[in-house]
């Protein structure tokens, strides 16, 4: 509020100054014109006074405009000041803002045709190839939960998906859309990977079902 109060009260004080400098100029140019008649109409003694006078009037409607130019120039460095500091407010608030809703979406879309593309799970009729089922239900889950944790892990994605920053959101796409597990053996690794774990959980589940 201090602030706003300040700023008003500066605002009208330039105001002030360009309206004297203003009215400062107009006199000096009004004094200027009748000088100009007092010479061509008055006696020859006078004249050399007259041209000193009119000299004087001169500098004084000169250094009015020179005030005059130095308030413009103040302004103008004012509003360029802030200018820049709003567009350091604008380019704070774009790196600290988070994807929305469409590039949420951008980002599930392109896991789910990445890992169908590194494992060639096809489609018909919008459901799973039959030729593309027993490949889906092993591994399509695994490679999926993969793709999001390398992408967090290897790329500037957010903790979850939808806290990746907008300033990161094309940087993110490209590295999914290119991506194969980052561990030893890539693809065929990461299948056999979850060949062992499955063979695991079926080991627990069995000895647990014999008790």
């Amino acid at each position: 509020m201090i602030d706003t109060i300040t700023a008003l009260v500066e605002d009208d004080d330039d105001k002030e100054k360009e309206k004297d400098n203003m009215d400062n100029v107009d006199r000096a140019a009004e004094l200027a014109t009748s000088t100009i008649g007092n010479v061509e109409d008055g006696p020859g003694d006078n004249k050399i006074g007259t041209l000193v006078r009119l000299a004087e009037l001169n500098t004084a409607a000169i250094n009015g405009l020179s005030n005059q130019m130095g308030l413009v120039n103040d302004r103008i460095d004012e509003l360029s000041r802030k200018f820049d500091n709003h567009d350091g407010r604008l380019v704070v608030l774009e790196h600290n803002t988070i994807v929305n809703r469409a590039e949420k979406r951008q980002i599930r879309k392109a896991v789910m045709n990445r890992v169908n593309t590194l494992l060639g799970i096809e489609f018909e009729g919008g459901r799973v190839a039959d030729g593309s089922v027993v490949i889906d239900q092993l591994y399509r889950g695994g490679f999926i939960s993969r793709c999001y944790t390398d992408a967090k892990n290897h790329s500037k994605m957010g903790e979850s998906y939808g806290e990746t920053l907008k300033t990161d959101f094309n940087e993110v796409l490209e590295y999914i859309e290119s991506w194969v597990p980052e561990v030893e053996g890539g693809k065929e690794g990461y299948m056999h990977y979850l060949d062992i774990r499955r063979e695991e959980r079926e080991k627990t589940a069995k000895k647990h079902n014999e008790r």
